[in-house]
């Protein structure tokens, strides 16, 4: 048996070594100047190394158990000692959609499921290229399609969120959903030229090998915001003027300013430190937690802690399995329920103002 073969028995490669870094290399637009994270996780064990060229991370995905999932961080990273997290990406200079069939968790796709995978991501890319976007990278992802641009976006920009969630609402169905959850900077990503071997194979649903399928315009140049402040006004989205509070799970101060600091030192809530962020509601501060306090598995900074200018403190951890989770959630996790101001606020006739709203609907 050659040496591929065997290669393709044992470890996490589907490919040669060379051939997986020069997909690697054109799946997230490898600069000579750039390291990535390279991820493996491999049933309750993950290990992680920072490349610095694509041949190192083929090299480390050789290395590994077939079975193991191979993923690298979209974006470049500064120099990191731990996992990557947000805060770690000094600039985006990748976009990605990521169109998943709806299935059970944790099950290979079947191939039909695929191919409609792949329909829908055409689908949008012709989309896109009317509104002025280049022809993207186009990867199989082995259960799926992801398309890869270039781009030139500030680490705190909430376009990409945007665009994510106005595309799957435009184009999303019950087949085949644009992932909206692959926003934050320090994303991994499938990596290409690897096996994905999740869940348990099947001859209508087999393991594949995630690999890159088109190479894209490399010539194009980057995607910067007013590509997407463009493509959302044409999908009928407006963006958020910075100064607005956040959306879901944030509150207003008009009272004194919460102390974050010491609010997080109170419930035992470790983290990487205070920063200087910008998020849904403005510039303000940004303390990424260690561990997210809804999983504790959620240990690589997905969970962060924010505060704008306003006063405003909002949390939010980048897992899709946490998206319900905001600060009013995490207050209640460590307060205890709170009591809503209508059943503590009385009108001129002694009721509760619940009690008062129920009798005039008649309840």
């Amino acid at each position: 048996m050659g040496g591929a073969e065997g290669a393709e028995q044992v470890t996490a490669l589907g490919t040669t070594e060379a051939d997986c870094a020069r997909q690697l290399r054109v799946q997230f637009g490898w600069l000579p100047s750039e390291a990535r994270e390279v991820r493996v996780l491999h049933r309750s064990e993950k290990r992680r190394m920072l490349a610095h060229t694509p041949e190192q991370a083929a090299a480390f995905a050789g290395r590994q158990p077939r079975g193991a999932g191979v993923y690298v961080t979209m974006n470049a990273l500064r120099a990191t000692a731990g996992y990557a997290a947000d805060v770690d990406v000094p600039r985006r200079v990748r976009f990605a959609l990521d169109f998943d069939p709806v299935r059970p968790a944790g099950t290979p796709a079947t191939d039909a499921q695929v191919d409609a995978a792949r329909a829908l991501a055409s689908a949008v890319e012709r989309f896109l290229a009317l509104h002025g976007w280049p022809r993207p990278v186009r990867v199989d992802s082995g259960n799926g399609t992801h398309a890869y641009w270039r781009a030139d976006l500030d680490v705190e920009s909430a376009l990409p969120r945007k665009l994510l969630q106005a595309l799957d609402q435009r184009f999303g169905g019950a087949a085949v959903g644009v992932d909206r959850t692959i926003h934050n900077p320090a994303r991994i990503m499938r990596a290409a030229g690897c096996w994905n071997c999740k869940g348990e194979a099947t001859a209508d649903a087999p393991h594949r090998v995630a690999r890159v399928t088109d190479a894209g315009d490399a010539d194009a140049p980057a995607l910067v915001d007013a590509d997407f402040a463009r493509t959302l006004a044409a999908l009928g989205t407006r963006d958020v003027p910075s100064g607005a509070a956040p959306r879901r799970g944030g509150i207003v101060a008009s009272g004194p300013r919460l102390d974050v600091d010491a609010w997080l030192a109170a419930h035992g809530m470790t983290h990487r430190g205070a920063r200087a962020g910008r998020g849904h509601g403005g510039d303000g501060t940004r303390w990424v937690l260690d561990v997210c306090p809804f999983n504790g598995a959620h240990d690589r900074g997905e969970a962060c802690v924010m505060q704008a200018a306003s006063g405003a403190v909002a949390f939010k951890c980048q897992h899709h399995s946490c998206a319900s989770h905001g600060w009013r959630e995490l207050r209640e996790l460590k307060e205890g329920p709170r009591t809503c101001a209508l059943d503590v606020f009385k009108d001129s006739n002694g009721r509760t103002l619940r009690a008062a709203a129920e009798v005039r609907h008649g309840r």
